[in-house]
């Protein structure tokens, strides 16, 4: 499994720490990075911007495996905010969904 983390069910009680494993004969292999890559590609994103950390390492891993997405990191949310407004506003109206 490596640090990719398996999606697991949590049980009745909702608490966190009581999660399960899948029944038996049921084999759960789909990230929830690899979900995101996917709804991304689906909606037609080519620049996602964002700052790289800890907790969202698989899915910049997972971005990068993508041929239509090129992630773009940035230092500081505010810059973020301002670049992918001015990527967005640059994409000619006949593209835009």
């Amino acid at each position: 499994m490596g640090i990719y983390r398996k999606i697991r069910s949590l049980p009745e009680s909702g608490k966190p720490g009581d999660a399960r494993e899948p029944p038996r004969g049921v084999t759960v292999s789909r990230t929830a990075a690899s979900l995101l890559r996917e709804a991304l590609e689906n909606l037609g994103v080519r620049h996602p911007f964002g700052i790289l950390g800890v907790h969202n390492t698989e899915i910049y891993d997972e971005l990068a495996r993508s041929g239509s997405i090129t992630p773009v990191l940035v230092t500081h949310e505010g810059g973020g905010a301002f670049m992918a407004d001015a990527d967005s506003a640059a994409v000619p109206a006949s593209e835009r969904r």
